[in-house]
């Protein structure tokens, strides 16, 4: 088949988005489709240094930015013109494609409203069958700022109708499925695909080193510094336990809001600690790789909310695939997974303290921590290693659309 994959993301590096629809692509590839990935506009409004063409092939996959553009503009006006000119050419390039012959289904990755739903028309126009791939449940944020609110009321839209309009639904928890099962959507029409890893890629030891983070001790959380992701607990843990190691830093790597990243430097420089605090922002995969190999621990403390609990961090996956230990909580998915002190150290969510005992038994106990890193690299590799959905995703795919 030739699959078309619409999705708001940064392209062939970024975050947690980049990585699943990176290796979702992989999928379909080495499960004898092919592929097309077609962005409506980056994510990130700073520039990811890697990304800097707006089309190409990377890694056999075929990917186009469809706004002309690999940065996101900062201000809210260019930001509109950038969306309306990556949907106008994005329903202009699946008319194309169909056109030609060249597209036989669509997915949609965890969409937003005023994004998806047109093309979600068109496609149903164009007769094409569609897959919408659900991440998180976006309704269900109680964030309190404005524009989240008006956002959520649209992705009310999106979380319970869109589904229906659609062949199948890919779901990355059980949360998630339940929720869509709620929603009066057969159990045949879903699939369940968790986070995902190239275990090959994250197990084999990298020697692109971080120049930084060499010959340091460190803790390291990747990510953005949002609340979901608990900052606020870890960094209260780190706090507490650098009193007793001075040789320890806690490291972040990834893009930070300006504000998150201030708030974070603000509480280090009140403690004194603002030596031991190293952002390293976005790096080359090979250097991130690296540093998650090369950490004492590494941080997937999400917090106990209903957002999070639908969500399932891809980080996760990549963490564990690295072999070293890892500290989480048992949010979402994570307890179908992993056990603690055998696969993870699983802290308490929400409690500073139960991060800080987590941080201090691995500090004190290296060969349990060896041990622990050890069986959760075997659940990376069992349990989230794309290859193993390569088959089941191709069945499918070949039940729901009827190729």
């Amino acid at each position: 088949m030739d699959i078309m994959i619409f999705a708001t993301a940064d392209f062939p590096v970024g975050p947690a988005t980049t990585s699943r629809i990176k290796l979702i692509s992989k999928i379909l590839k080495e499960g004898g489709h092919n592929v097309t990935l077609a962005i409506f506009h980056a994510n990130t409004k700073n520039m990811i240094p890697e990304n800097l063409q707006i089309e190409g092939n990377y890694e056999n996959i075929t990917y186009r930015y469809l706004n002309g553009k690999t940065v996101r503009p900062s201000k809210f006006t260019k930001a509109v013109f950038d969306s309306l000119r990556g949907l106008v050419n994005a329903l202009w390039y699946l008319r194309t494609k169909k056109k030609l012959g060249r597209v036989d289904a669509v997915i949609f990755y965890t969409p937003d409203l005023l994004m998806t739903l047109p093309c979600v028309v068109f496609s149903k126009i164009l007769r094409l069958p569609m897959i919408l791939e659900l991440c998180e449940i976006f309704s269900s944020s109680d964030d309190k700022l404005l524009k989240h609110r008006i956002k959520r009321f649209g992705s009310i839209i999106t979380d319970k109708i869109l589904p229906k309009m659609c062949s199948g639904v890919i779901v990355i928890s059980t949360q998630i499925l339940e929720f869509v099962t709620n929603n009066n959507i057969s159990l045949s029409k879903i699939f369940h695909l968790p986070i995902l890893v190239d275990f090959d890629k994250f197990s084999i030891r990298s020697k692109d080193s971080v120049h930084e983070l060499t010959g340091k001790k460190y803790f390291l959380n990747s990510g953005t510094l949002e609340d979901k992701d608990g900052i606020e607990y870890i960094l209260k843990a780190f706090l507490s336990i650098s009193k007793t190691y001075d040789d320890l830093y806690l490291v972040f790597t990834g893009g930070a809001h300006p504000d998150r990243k201030k708030l974070v430097v603000d509480s280090a420089i009140k403690f004194n600690l603002e030596n031991r605090i190293i952002f390293t922002g976005f790096i080359p995969e090979s250097q991130l790789i690296w540093s998650y190999q090369n950490a004492t621990a590494l941080l997937c403390c999400r917090s106990n909310k209903k957002f999070t609990n639908y969500g399932f961090p891809t980080k996760l996956a990549e963490y564990l695939a690295s072999g070293k230990p890892v500290i989480t909580t048992y949010v979402g998915d994570v307890k179908l997974y992993l056990k603690d002190r055998h696969s993870a150290f699983i802290a308490e969510p929400e409690n500073s303290q139960s991060i800080r005992e987590c941080m201090e038994l691995i500090l004190i106990d290296p060969d349990l921590a060896l041990l622990v890193g050890a069986a959760g690299k075997r659940v990376a590799l069992n349990c989230f290693d794309y290859r193993k959905f390569i088959d089941p995703v191709d069945k499918y795919l070949k039940t729901v659309i009827r190729y």
